[in-house]
């Protein structure tokens, strides 16, 4: 290789993420962004519902897809014939979609517009999370040789640069990484666009073939991308001044992944852990937040002396501060009225020994047996926080 062509690959090495801030928007993106703002909405269960960016004139040009669709899934059940576990991992797959609702059951309407997906196994076995992988073929092409993925505009970039998150994520001092899970199918697409997302499916060959519509955004469709991250944009949008720290991270998705850093380890930690909305909140494992618990628990099941717990840094910090309140008010007001008030001042902690969690098997007995009867009822049912904890007062 000359010095010209070593010079040129290196050159062509660097330019592969190319560095484009602030680039215009082409006519069609931009018909992408005002329809998405002028058309999404937000469901009661706060999950964002969304248009497809159709091309209205090419609606009518699809063309029939369902002979396509049935015959590449009765090719699909003849490699379940030769391989079990793909034919069980397959439909799980499934049976969760169809059961978290994701996907539900109708009758044909030849009239509508439609389009049946064919859909296929990816199998990832380094995966951690899901090594069968169901995709859905926006490419195929109808019995007329077009594409469903021809009919959607695909959206202007809206994540940031991936340059920017990798130099970004290796500046600081503490860095967090966040996936969102089943980012796709965390927003409904509204039921007018359903019909373009259809499928064929049946578990057994015995069975008779169902046909489904997929009731969110699905990937393998060209808008998908767009339809996704722009959402998550939105919900940083609409919940910043509830959530600044949070909404700060979620600006900084690439696709589903996050890569976020910060010099500050409180500041990182409290956007890494805050809650979008009622359907994404998390606890803070601190002292704080172990002593707000204790007096929800106090105020519904009134004053307790004595606690009992393991000897993690959560319950000694709160055990301390206790100590500390009870000292002010015994010290400083010298009132036995006004510390009563204090309804948590006087509760002695019982600690189990450091490393030995084997001395609390009889309440982490208690809790297995809680959990189990729990799982039984809720199953795979999904709960706002807000219900979650309606149910779990309400057993108590």
């Amino acid at each position: 290789m000359t010095i010209v062509k070593l010079t040129a690959a290196v050159q062509r090495f660097w330019e592969v993420e190319s560095f484009e801030d602030g680039k215009a928007m082409s006519l069609e993106e931009q018909y992408c962004e005002d329809h998405y703002r002028n058309t999404h909405t937000r469901a009661p269960d706060g999950r964002y519902v969304v248009w497809l960016p159709i091309r209205e004139e090419m609606l009518s040009e699809l063309g029939e897809s369902l002979p396509v669709a049935q015959r590449r899934f009765r090719a699909m059940e003849r490699k379940f014939l030769t391989n079990t576990k793909l034919h069980i991992d397959y439909s799980q797959f499934m049976e969760e979609y169809e059961l978290l609702g994701h996907m539900k059951v109708i009758d044909h309407d030849p009239v509508t517009p439609h389009f049946f997906l064919p859909h296929h196994a990816i199998l990832r076995p380094d995966s951690t999370m899901t090594k069968t992988l169901v995709v859905f073929d926006g490419s195929c092409k109808s019995a007329i040789n077009i594409l469903l993925n021809d009919i959607f505009d695909i959206g202007p970039t809206v994540q940031p640069l991936l340059l920017t998150t990798t130099i970004n994520f290796r500046m600081t001092k503490y860095a967090v990484t966040v996936d969102a899970e089943k980012m796709y199918r965390q927003i409904w697409v509204h039921p007018s666009d359903r019909a373009l997302q259809q499928i064929v499916w049946r578990k057994h060959q015995s069975d008779q073939l169902k046909l489904y519509h997929l009731k969110t955004v699905t990937y393998g469709t060209a808008c998908a991308p767009f339809l996704a991250t722009r959402s998550l944009n939105q919900l940083a949008v609409d919940e910043e001044k509830q959530f600044p720290l949070a909404a700060r991270l979620v600006k900084r998705f690439y696709i589903d992944d996050c890569l976020a850093a910060d010099d500050d380890k409180l500041r990182m930690i409290e956007g890494a852990v805050a809650g979008i909305s009622e359907n994404f909140l998390y606890y803070v494992l601190t002292s704080d937040s172990f002593m707000s618990a204790l007096k929800r628990f106090v105020s519904r099941r009134g004053r307790v002396t004595d606690v009992h717990c393991d000897n993690a840094r959560t319950f000694v910090g709160a055990n301390r501060e206790l100590q500390e309140y009870k000292q002010q008010f015994d010290t400083v007001h010298r009132s036995s009225a006004l510390a009563e008030s204090c309804t948590e001042a006087g509760i002695k902690f019982h600690f189990n020994p450091a490393r030995s969690p084997h001395f609390g098997g009889l309440w982490e007995a208690a809790v297995k047996v809680f959990k189990h009867h729990l799982y039984r009822i809720m199953k795979n049912t999904l709960f706002t926080i807000e219900e979650f904890q309606t149910l779990i007062t309400s057993i108590e």
